[in-house]
Order: C-alpha cells, then sequence, then structure tokens
C-alpha cells in the first residue's frame, strides 16, 4: 500500500511539473557521434570502428533549442566499465561540445559514450569498437 502511494504521488508530481522529466530538460540533441578529432568545431573522420592507432577519439555532440544554459555528461564505459565521466557545459540557444579520450595500446575492443542530462536522463548511446 505505502508503495502504491509512493508511485502515485511521484507520477503526479511529475505530471504537474514539480520533478522534472527529461521533456522538461530543454535540450535538444541534434547530431552525436564518435570522430577521430575535432576541427573548427566539426567532427573529422566519424566512424563505429577506429584502430588504436589513432591514438585519441572523441564524442561529438550538438544540441539546438537549449532554453538556458546547462551541462550534459559524456560517460565513457569500455567493456561496460566506467572510465570517465566528463561534465560539458551547453549555452543557449544552440551549442556543440565534444570529449577526448586517449587510446592505449590494451584499449581494443567494445565500448560505449553515454550522452546525460544534469538529471541523469539518458539522451543517447553511442556504441563503438578499438580494433588493431
Amino acid at each position: 500500500m505505502q508503495y502504491r502511494l509512493i508511485l502515485l504521488i511521484s507520477i503526479l508530481f511529475v505530471s504537474i511539473g514539480v520533478i522534472p522529466c527529461a521533456a522538461d530538460t530543454g535540450l535538444n540533441l541534434r547530431h552525436a557521434l564518435i570522430a577521430e578529432d575535432v576541427e573548427m568545431s566539426r567532427p573529422v573522420r566519424p566512424a563505429v570502428i577506429f584502430p588504436v592507432s589513432v591514438g585519441r577519439i572523441v564524442c561529438f555532440s550538438s544540441f539546438d533549442s537549449i532554453r538556458n544554459d546547462t551541462a550534459i555528461y559524456h560517460v565513457w564505459y569500455y567493456r561496460d566499465k566506467l572510465v570517465s565521466k566528463k561534465k560539458l557545459v551547453l549555452k543557449a540557444p544552440q551549442w556543440s561540445t565534444y570529449s577526448i579520450v586517449e587510446l592505449r595500446a590494451n584499449d581494443k575492443g567494445p565500448w560505449r559514450v553515454e550522452i546525460r542530462d544534469t538529471n541523469e536522463m539518458l539522451l543517447k548511446t553511442l556504441r563503438f569498437s578499438i580494433t588493431e
């Protein structure tokens, strides 16, 4: 009974706007990808498979319709283990940003980056692999 009451109150608060939900963040993720580099605010050589010899990779994300200055997180995982969580600032009304991970010889295998808002809501997951 107590669980149902808490669930009902939570749903009510979300529906009337007391607790923000994903639609209320004001973020519109326009573009997100993994690339070898960023030059002049544009991703260079995007892909889903990268040789470890590139030395580093970037997660690039671009937003529009930002209502207020805020932040997002690029959360990097290698073989499902957290590697890095990078906080990135977003400025209204539109903004592009990126984070970088340096690669080592033993970083071959599956990777993913989760793009999350300040409420930890998942906006997008990007999967890619590092090979020989």
